[in-house]
């Protein structure tokens, strides 16, 4: 049992490298245009007209991630890097999508507000920088960069919970919190896998698991902005 989901989490390979990024690809940038419908759904809000352009910036950087499997087959010491950056820079958009949504509505907790995630997203992205200036002997830079990495995507994806729960309906949350879990899930297996295994290119468990994760997160945020802005509408309108 054990060596079966083994199998099915980290090695099952039916499709080629290749296509398993190509499908990556193009289910972030179906995310973009995705985003791109709805923003222009809600252009006359320039505020909920910001967040979806947040929001589309963050999926053009994770479909820079899925460009090419070149990196796997570099000789190059650190053929991650950039894509690295570039899934840190979708994890650090995510986080302003959610803040500026929440300040929309009406933010309740004390506590856990916007503008707290923004400063823990500032930093979070400045604490990338540092891990590379101490010796490999002292710390594993790529193990501290992809433990940072992760904690900003975990950061990004409350601060989503966060935005949506000042607009949404209770229902369309719920749901938006349980995709939000399961994409945290996803991340934070790929890192660990990444950290205590080995660098090597996903399995087609998780290259299909995050591709519907993402489409799922697509249409469920942009969704609730679209039912608020329609919501403000009718209100003004009375």
């Amino acid at each position: 049992m054990v060596d079966w989901l083994k199998w099915l989490l980290f090695d099952m390979g039916f499709l080629s490298l290749d296509h398993r990024y190509w499908i990556g690809l193009l289910v972030s940038l179906a995310c973009f245009g995705i985003t791109l419908y709805f923003a222009k759904e809600v252009k006359n809000d320039l505020t909920l007209f910001t967040v979806l352009a947040l929001f589309a910036g963050a999926w053009v950087a994770i479909a820079s991630v899925y460009e090419s499997p070149a990196a796997y087959k570099s000789s190059d010491a650190n053929p991650f890097k950039l894509p690295d950056r570039f899934s840190d820079l979708w994890s650090f958009l995510l986080v302003f999508t959610g803040a500026l949504l929440a300040r929309e509505g009406k933010e309740g907790h004390w506590f856990l507000n916007s503008q707290r995630l923004q400063v823990a997203a500032m930093s979070l992205f400045a604490l990338l920088v540092i891990p590379r200036q101490f010796p490999p002997e002292l710390i594993s830079p790529q193990n501290a960069e992809l433990a940072l990495g992760t904690v900003l995507s975990l950061v990004g994806f409350l601060a989503l919970g966060v935005g949506a729960k000042t607009v949404a309906k209770l229902s369309h949350f719920v749901v938006l919190a349980i995709i939000l879990v399961i994409y945290a899930v996803l991340e934070s297996g790929r890192t660990l896998e990444f950290m205590l295994v080995a660098r090597r290119p996903m399995s087609d468990f998780f290259m299909l698991s995050f591709a519907v994760a993402k489409l799922f997160l697509t249409s469920t945020f942009c969704y609730i902005v679209l039912q608020h802005h329609r919501l403000q509408s009718a209100a003004k309108a009375e």
